[in-house]
């Protein structure tokens, strides 16, 4: 469970490495603590004017976004099994 954070924040440093062709964001282990990051997790990177911004990603965010991207357009008709056989129950 990340710590609470409080309104004294104060800048923390972080270094840019090479992972293979790819370049990694490397965080201290208190700022993977303070926030609850762990290794393989996801997070999102939003740009802003002077930089960006790193925030963790919940598990349901991602099911949440797929789920917002449904509409008229892109929803199946209902698809009718006809009486069920056998056992089932529907």
């Amino acid at each position: 469970m990340p710590k609470k954070i409080t309104g004294d924040r104060k800048p923390m440093n972080a270094k840019i490495i090479q992972s293979g062709n790819s370049l990694a964001l490397r965080v201290s282990s208190e700022l993977a603590t303070m926030y609850g990051l762990s290794r393989g997790m996801e997070v999102s990177i939003e740009p802003e004017k002077h930089g960006f911004t790193v925030s963790r990603r919940d598990e349901g965010d991602e099911l949440d976004r797929l789920v917002s991207l449904i509409d008229d357009e892109n929803r199946h008709a209902l698809e009718e099994w006809g009486a069920p056989e056998g056992r089932e129950a529907w």
